[in-house]
């Protein structure tokens, strides 16, 4: 018993005596914001994508939809409004109460959402 005691006693001082190296470490949240993604919350977890690959958000109800630029699309159980506190602010804005869109992935605005308008010498037609 006694040769027991001393062989833990010298495993002990040995890994006592080994350098200690403390380092900091970011959280998991943290490291992915930094590196430029977003966590959006899906049953069971989160689903990290970059703000980028989203065209725009639609609101049913609880529930939003979520429309990729590769044509994919989810539909999530969360509103509009916590998913909009998550995007980023500079990209993402509001331009309906059920409707939050991707600035980068704008390529045209319509000032007139009338029926037959003018816009620059030609008609629109514009059925939403």
């Amino acid at each position: 018993m006694k040769l027991v005691k001393q062989t833990i006693q010298v495993a002990s001082l040995r890994v006592e005596s080994e350098p200690i190296i403390i380092c900091h470490e970011t959280s998991l949240h943290n490291a992915i914001l930094a590196s430029g993604r977003i966590m959006l919350p899906i049953p069971g977890g989160y689903q990290c994508c970059l703000p980028d690959d989203i065209l725009y958000l639609k609101a049913e109800s609880n529930y939003t939809e979520i429309f990729y630029k590769d044509g994919s699309k989810k539909l999530l159980s969360k509103t509009l409004k916590v998913l909009e506190d998550i995007l980023p602010s500079h990209r993402f804005f509001r331009t309906h109460k059920s409707y939050v869109v991707n600035a980068a992935h704008i390529t045209d605005i319509v000032l007139s959402t009338r029926k037959g308008s003018k816009i620059d010498g030609r008609y629109q037609n514009t059925n939403l």
